[in-house]
């Protein structure tokens, strides 16, 4: 019949509050929906109540037919996403934040994996620094035992991340979900409010269902993270959300292991009263959870069911926020000393500077670089320290020339070399560069095939700690 609209195969719901610092990468990320290689979609424009005009903005997009806007009363991701979902049309329904600018086969890679793997009831996208190009942002999320929540991949450089075979949940920015799944295990609970946990709760009761979840290779987002998290409450609210996941969750004998490890912590803290605070307004809902707790309590165990997910491979570890880091270009000059200003070089994967064997360290990931303005190189020579549980570390440094797709080519210049140290002991590593590229900017990355994982609800993963770079130019 002529006229008649067809329902399309996926739903994209984008959620908006208060985003007007960002007007340029709203309209970017709708018009990057605008640009997908595969057609067959509707956008759902959702305004969770804001008061600087964004709505306004977000409003001036919608056509009334394949692109649609609905204003919604400020209660916060979860219910604004019901909001989307009320109108959505799609066998499949995927989410954007208002940050978020999506590739153009990021929609055509997600429905082609998720109708390739019926098992699936979700998948996650991968999300990548809008603002430092090449490192992942998360490519589905996981979970420690305390329920704080990282991305998986959080501050690897791209060439160097494995994606994984699954994720605990798929990240709010960029998941997908078939409807179908969504209304047998229901909608967003709006009890999650504002912020935090809406994501994980949806993961794991989609999950229960016996549905998996994984990543999709080449489903890119661009994400300027974090913008939401300034307003201010949020982190309170975040918190709030977690205790309430875990009473959720959480098994009766769970739930107090919880409490005996999570209490002391946070009481201890300058924030006492805000923890509080988190628990009553967690607790506010206490028979709504209850009523979940009674209903599925044929599950058993959280951590009987999750038990992958805590293991060394897959557990969450703690990544530094490099972003403060490197802001403008520097010359290196002929090296650098740690202590010595060296913030304005490093790029990815370094953690704080400390004092340790009575100098200044600062610990690398697996995998870390450094960005400067570049000259000839004929070598680098590292001085360095291995971690205490290592004598031996198989170090490579890749040189690559800089560009904002820089991880998209491999590298111009490549060595290796292999020291031995003990603990608090100075080596050297000497890395000869023959092939350095002519160019005026590069990324030096340094690759460690030896790590040490830490223990606990927050460890990290490091491999060795630079104490000083000198860098030697080629002769002219």
């Amino acid at each position: 019949m002529a006229g008649r609209r067809t329902e399309p195969t996926a739903s994209i719901i984008l959620i908006n509050y208060n985003g007007g610092r960002i007007l340029p990468v709203i309209r970017q990320g709708i018009e990057g929906v605008h640009r997908q290689t595969m057609s067959d979609w509707e956008l759902i424009l959702v305004d969770d109540g804001s008061t600087d005009s964004s709505n306004e903005f977000l409003a001036s997009f919608a056509d009334g037919g394949r692109v649609r806007f609905v204003q919604a009363e400020h209660k916060g991701v979860g219910p604004a996403r019901n909001a989307g979902l009320r109108l959505a049309r799609g066998r499949l329904v995927a989410f954007l934040d208002n940050d978020a600018i999506p590739q153009p086969d990021w929609l055509e890679r997600l429905v082609v994996f998720m109708d390739s793997h019926p098992d699936h009831g979700a998948a996650a996208s991968l999300v990548m620094f809008a603002d430092r190009p090449g490192v992942v942002n998360s490519a589905g999320c996981v979970l420690n035992e305390l329920a704080h929540g990282i991305g998986v991949g959080m501050g690897q450089l791209y060439p160097y991340f494995s994606l994984p075979d699954e994720v605990l949940y798929a990240t709010g920015n960029g998941m997908i979900i078939r409807r179908d799944v969504l209304d047998e295990v229901s909608w967003f609970d709006e009890g999650y409010r504002f912020y935090g946990h809406d994501d994980s709760d949806v993961g794991i009761r989609i999950r229960n269902a016996g549905y998996e979840i994984a990543p999709v290779h080449g489903a890119v987002l661009y994400h300027l993270h974090s913008v939401s998290k300034q307003e201010p409450g949020m982190n309170a609210w975040d918190q709030r959300n977690r205790i309430r996941f875990v009473l959720k969750h959480y098994s009766s004998r769970e739930l107090l292991s919880f409490m005996l490890a999570d209490v002391p912590r946070r009481m201890a803290g300058s924030r006492r009263r805000e923890y509080l605070w988190e628990w009553r307004s967690a607790l506010a809902g206490l028979g709504q959870l209850w009523r979940y707790r009674v209903q599925h309590r044929q599950l058993g165990p959280y951590f009987r069911r999750f038990a992958r997910f805590f293991t060394p491979r897959h557990h969450l570890f703690i990544v530094h926020d490099n972003r403060e880091y490197a802001q403008q270009w520097r010359d290196v000059g002929h090296g650098i000393a740690v202590g010595d200003g060296e913030e304005g070089l490093l790029y990815q994967g370094w953690y704080r500077r400390e004092l340790r064997w009575g100098r200044f360290i600062r610990w690398a990931m697996p995998t870390s670089s450094l960005r400067f303005t570049s000259r000839p190189v004929e070598k680098i020579t590292v001085f360095l320290v291995l971690h205490p549980s290592l004598e031996r570390l198989s170090l490579q440094a890749h040189v690559y020339p800089w560009t904002n797709e820089w991880y998209l080519a491999p590298p111009t210049s490549s060595a290796e070399t292999v020291v031995h140290g003990q603990k608090g002991e100075v080596v050297q590593a000497v890395f000869r560069l023959p092939t350095w590229p002519d160019v005026e900017r590069a990324l030096l990355v340094f690759e460690a095939a030896d790590y040490f994982q830490g223990a606990g609800y927050f460890p990290r993963r490091l491999a060795w700690g630079l104490t000083k770079m000198e860098v030697h130019p080629c002769a002219s």
